[in-house]
């Protein structure tokens, strides 16, 4: 959002995005559709188009049930721009605070909304509009970073005191609760974000030691950049490797490597090569830094004297 503001065009800021998220997103989605058609289920195209479209969880059934979350987030970054127009007319952060309680609230109240028409827990859960509070508290830390980076720095100051308290509290909230009660349902979970936003100062400003060993630094930044491509691929593998049938230690052992060999695929053939594609875009677009002025020689001082011969 930020880039995006600065190169002043929010299509940038979609394309970008859309680059990341996309491409990896179609191929996952093409293999967890060939499921249903291998099993003798038949599939119109109108049904990929829905998917591509992200409209699994408006018009059900949604045959790529782990997309929901990713369903929140597209529709999210979608409407975040127009929101963050909203913000710049406001001219006050005390309105814009507001504004983002106030969608801070909606989740809450959707919730209530559907578990008082009796709607399963499960459809609340993939049910976009009742789950991206994380996303506004994530947004809302970033516009804090970007547009009024003094705030931001009280809160990295108070990030060691955050994260303990945030962590403190996620224990005591999971162990109270049996997150099956109609309070955790709807407040639960609302408070259950703002303590995950508590561990995000901190977090977010981890570096490696300087004594870590070279191979787990790589080791742990490739498995970071795993973490897409295992979430649209952890729920298609094990059906299509057939090992969804036993329970054994084995079972786990290959699907565990399944896994990781069809998301490692995906990585490199796949959302490697569009997220270079999107670092030339964006060098293209950045504009040039101006020329550095050329060192200029020292003046000398004329004397009163002229200099005299030897």
């Amino acid at each position: 959002m930020h880039v995006a503001l600065r190169d002043g065009s929010f299509a940038i800021f979609w394309l970008r995005r859309w680059l990341r998220t996309l491409p990896p997103y179609y191929f996952g989605l093409v293999a967890a559709l060939l499921v249903p058609v291998v099993a003798g289920s038949t599939l119109t195209f109108g049904d990929f188009i829905k998917h591509a479209l992200f409209l699994q969880t408006i018009e059900l059934p949604n045959l790529y049930p782990i997309s929901w979350s990713l369903v929140t987030e597209e529709w999210f970054y979608l409407a975040l721009p127009l929101v963050a127009i909203a913000g710049f007319r406001l001219r006050s952060w005390k309105l814009v605070t507001l504004l983002a309680a106030c969608l801070l609230a909606v989740p809450t109240l959707v919730r209530i909304n559907l578990l008082a028409e009796h709607q399963t827990w499960l459809a609340i859960l993939m049910t976009p509009q009742a789950r991206f509070e994380g996303l506004v508290i994530g947004a809302g830390l970033a516009a804090l970073a970007a547009g009024q980076p003094g705030r931001f720095t009280v809160l990295l100051r108070a990030r060691r005191p955050l994260f303990l308290a945030g962590a403190a509290g996620i224990i005591v909230l999971l162990a109270v609760s049996n997150q099956q009660n109609w309070w955790f349902e709807t407040a639960g979970l609302l408070v259950f974000a703002i303590l995950l936003g508590c561990l995000l100062p901190l977090l977010a400003t981890m570096r490696w030691p300087g004594w870590a060993p070279l191979g787990l630094v790589i080791g742990v930044t490739f498995l970071s950049d795993l973490t897409y491509p295992i979430y649209l691929v952890h729920t298609v593998v094990p059906k299509f490797a057939g090992l969804n049938h036993t329970s054994t230690f084995l079972y786990g052992a290959v699907w565990v490597l399944s896994v990781f060999a069809a998301a490692t695929a995906l990585h490199l053939s796949v959302e490697r090569p569009f997220l270079a594609l999107r670092a030339r875009f964006v060098a293209y677009r950045r504009p040039e830094a101006p020329p550095r002025p050329l060192p200029q020689a020292p003046r000398v001082r004329a004397t009163a004297e002229p200099v005299r011969p030897a």
